[in-house]
């Protein structure tokens, strides 16, 4: 069934709604995560270094005691993502504020690809924080 909508400014224009949406923007590749994820997930590295702060983590990071309190990220990304030199400029600086990286390793990623960005495995996640803590 077709839905047609109807406009009455602009000289009455008549248009399906399929065509009056905007399509998905593009993406490397197409994966069952919604978009709204990706784009969080894209946004994150970045945030903190821009004084951005719309969600917990990035208001977190940015509120830090970085004299005090030490910070440890695991990131994960796709390979793309992760190779790209903007993310390593961010990460350099976060690390040169003080904060830690354990370094994500290859394997199958949630997109399908093979490659650098899965997380570390939550045993040398938890061997680094004891290390950041002190209890190692």
């Amino acid at each position: 069934m077709e839905i047609w909508l109807e406009f009455f400014w602009g000289g009455g224009e008549r248009r399906r709604r399929e065509e009056r949406e905007a399509p998905p923007p593009p993406f490397r590749k197409k994966t069952s995560t919604n978009n709204e994820q990706k784009n969080e997930q894209r946004n994150q590295p970045h945030q903190p270094k821009q004084g951005l702060c719309d969600n917990l983590l990035t208001s977190v990071v940015r509120a830090w005691d970085w004299d005090a309190k030490p910070l440890l990220l695991a990131p994960a990304m796709n390979t793309a993502m992760w190779t790209s030199p903007l993310t390593g400029r961010h990460l350099s600086l976060l690390k040169s504020l003080g904060a830690g990286v354990v370094p994500p390793v290859a394997k199958a990623l949630a997109c399908g690809d093979v490659g650098m960005g899965a997380m570390a495995e939550p045993e040398e996640v938890a061997v680094a924080v004891k290390g950041a803590l002190g209890l190692a």
